[in-house]
């Protein structure tokens, strides 16, 4: 074998050996690519919660009673109340007629509606969930004998998990 053909004999040899050799070494070490991942979510929208309240009975002063607030909690989320604003009052007669007289009397001391206690839960998409609230009367003017009273109150909570 002449010297040219030896020296590109080893020259092969040494080339294989490397080749091989960085093939090994990607084995090894294992091939490592990237990428990247996008995705999407709609959130839900916040939608107002809505209630109506009923007594049990008659008021007068001095009188003690419950209120049922029946709440409808339309979102996706349940709902810990936690905010109550104070109330609105209006007042009519028995024949349908505005009793300004006894709305003018009417505020949060005379009608005192207790807060909710440990802030009740509304399950998300409940519809006239009950909750009690305890009602006291204070010193109701006579004016307001016989009509139909009415409050309004807004109220609020935070969304729970």
């Amino acid at each position: 074998m002449s010297k040219t053909a030896k020296r590109s004999a080893v020259i092969a040899t040494v080339a294989a050996v490397a080749v091989g050799g960085l093939g090994v070494t990607a084995w090894a070490a294992g091939w490592f690519a990237e990428g990247t991942a996008t995705g999407t979510a709609q959130s839900s929208d916040i939608q107002p919660l809505a209630a109506t309240i009923t007594l049990d009975g008659k008021v007068f002063p001095g009188a003690r009673r419950n209120a049922t607030v029946s709440v409808t909690n339309p979102n996706d989320f349940k709902v810990a109340l936690n905010k109550a604003e104070a109330p609105t009052f209006s007042a009519k007669k028995t024949d349908g007629t505005e009793n300004a007289a006894c709305a003018g009397t009417l505020n949060a001391n005379v009608v005192k509606i207790t807060g909710f206690s440990g802030s009740p839960t509304i399950a998300a998409g409940a519809k006239g969930q009950a909750i009690t609230l305890p009602v006291e009367i204070g010193d109701l003017d006579q004016k307001c004998a016989g009509s139909l009273l009415t409050v309004t109150m807004k109220f609020g909570g935070t969304s729970t998990v």
